[in-house]
């Protein structure tokens, strides 16, 4: 009872809580941030963190990253021709993005692991905010918007890819040489990202008979490679949040086969991701946080501030160096504002491995929340400001 009783309160602070503050018109995500924020020990006090509930956080996390390895879609031809500039303007922002953070990070008197990461924080940004808009008005179809996601794209696996080898030269349990790891690692990429469609060739036979499938063998299917994709690279020493995400991107073509993609997006967006976003407003302990001291309001404000004035700023100059027009590079600026589920990822990594204290992710989510608010707006706006012709 004792161990049910917390997961029966996350699912349904995440169903009807979450559901009346969507419709007060807050984003999914922010709502079920707040509702894990109402019953835990900073609310209402209703139930703790435990050992289920982080077992099932991390389940949520390895649902996230892979499902944001899945929508990537990063070899998707049509925007390949757009992957040239993308890569120079990540190249760009992700660098100055890095710079910025860690001498922001510097500034508020962070150490200097501490302030590594959250440069690294600082490079990523959110495609799940920005697609929705763009797609909505049309932008998605041209030139820009497809380089606005390549470049969202590129930045994001920088970022994770960046993380991976911070917290195996900060682990103590190095194992395997750097090198040697990440040259598996894009050997058993590209390996297994070909010859898994190959193997679900031979057995497709098996998969797909003329009978009901009562079981949901590809379901379990696609489930068993995701845990076994993410075991492997976990032994290599790989973190899960780069190991999930790699794992969604060679998973890609498998899963949009058929209803597949369907069921693996309504497993992870109906349970263990919404478990996530929930737990981390459970641990969210803003009530052990001394506002009286004014340092704590210089780190929060900085943070928040600093985070979307900086992605503005550092993306709107890689646009014009890469000869974008001052409306475009507008567009690109208020695109990669957002910070959702990398920088929550990564925040709660931070977290675990003892760089970030309590008052710094509380930043980092009251930072992602502020920034899920601010650039559609401003994306918006933007988006009003261009020329009509592609």
């Amino acid at each position: 009872m004792e161990t049910l009783f917390p997961f029966f309160i996350i699912l349904f602070s995440g169903l009807f809580l979450s559901e009346f503050f969507h419709r007060i018109h807050l984003p999914w995500v922010v709502a079920l941030i707040i509702s894990g924020f109402v019953v835990g020990p900073a609310g209402f006090g209703i139930i703790e963190s435990s050992q289920t509930l982080e077992f099932l956080s991390s389940l949520g996390l390895i649902f996230v990253m892979f499902m944001a390895g899945v929508e990537t879609d990063f070899f998707n031809k049509s925007r390949q021709s757009h992957f040239g500039k993308a890569f120079i303007l990540a190249l760009i922002g992700g660098s100055l993005s890095w710079v910025f953070g860690y001498v922001l990070a510097g500034v508020l008197g962070l150490p200097f692991l501490a302030a590594v990461l959250l440069g690294i924080i600082f490079i990523s940004s959110s495609v799940a905010v920005a697609f929705p808009i763009l797609e909505s008005s049309g932008i998605i179809d041209r030139g820009l918007g497809k380089m606005i996601l390549s470049t969202m794209i590129i930045q994001d696996v920088l970022s994770l890819i960046i993380f991976s080898i911070f917290s195996r030269v900060v682990s103590p349990d190095v194992g395997l040489n750097v090198f040697l790891v990440y040259s598996i690692l894009i050997a058993s990429f590209f390996v297994l990202r070909k010859g898994i469609p190959l193997v679900r060739g031979y057995f497709v036979k098996e998969f797909h008979t003329d009978e009901q499938d009562i079981f949901e063998q590809e379901l379990r299917a696609v489930l068993v490679l995701l845990v076994g994709i993410v075991a492997f690279f976990a032994l290599l020493g790989i973190h899960e949040i780069l190991a999930a995400f790699l794992a969604g991107m060679i998973l890609n073509d498998l899963i949009s086969h058929r209803d597949i993609k369907k069921n693996i997006h309504a497993l992870g967006y109906g349970l263990f991701i919404p478990i996530f976003f929930a737990s981390i407003g459970v641990t969210t302990q803003v009530d052990k946080i001394n506002f009286q001291e004014p340092n704590v309001w210089l780190l929060l404000s900085s943070i928040i501030i600093g985070t979307l004035v900086i992605r503005y700023c550092v993306m709107y100059i890689g646009a014009r160096i890469v000869h974008l027009s001052h409306a475009r590079a507008k567009v690109v600026g208020a695109s990669m504002i957002p910070q959702l589920s990398t920088t929550l990822a990564l925040g709660f990594a931070g977290k675990q491995m003892g760089f970030f204290d309590e008052t710094l992710v509380t930043a980092l989510v009251l930072m992602s929340i502020v920034s899920i608010f601010v650039a559609p707006l401003l994306l918006r706006w933007s988006m009003k400001q261009l020329p009509q012709s592609k």
